[in-house]
């Protein structure tokens, strides 16, 4: 019927949503784990903490543009089929944009180590 398969849909965007979540969790817990070799209690807490905020942050933002761009019919109480695509495309968009200059930034950290810094002086 259409109400399951509205609720298919949301439970998709849901996911997609937490698989978000999920993935900068991951890429955060990576990067912390890396630096906790090299600092202190203090300037982990610090880290974990900047991590955090910087996280819900995104998520955030993430969550308002979506939702200021797709939710568009406040008459009804149950989400549209085309509310639903609209926020599906709009989190797979900001996760290829993120996944895209993580790895632009990714290749410029790898030509800087290369070089050595060998231009600078």
């Amino acid at each position: 019927s259409d109400m399951e398969m509205r609720t298919t849909n949301q439970k998709s965007t849901f996911s997609s949503v937490w698989e978000v979540q999920e993935e900068c969790w991951c890429r955060c817990l990576c990067y912390i784990s890396a630096m906790a070799g090299i600092m202190s209690a203090d300037q982990q807490s610090d880290m974990e903490m900047r991590t955090m905020k910087d996280f819900l942050n995104t998520y955030n933002r993430l969550s308002e543009q979506c939702f200021n761009a797709c939710s568009t019919d406040f008459t009804t109480r149950s989400v549209t089929k085309t509310e639903t695509q609209c926020v599906t495309y709009c989190v797979d968009k900001f996760l290829k944009m993120t996944q895209r200059i993580s790895q632009r930034l990714q290749e410029y950290q790898q030509l800087q180590a290369e070089s050595g810094g060998a231009g600078s002086s």
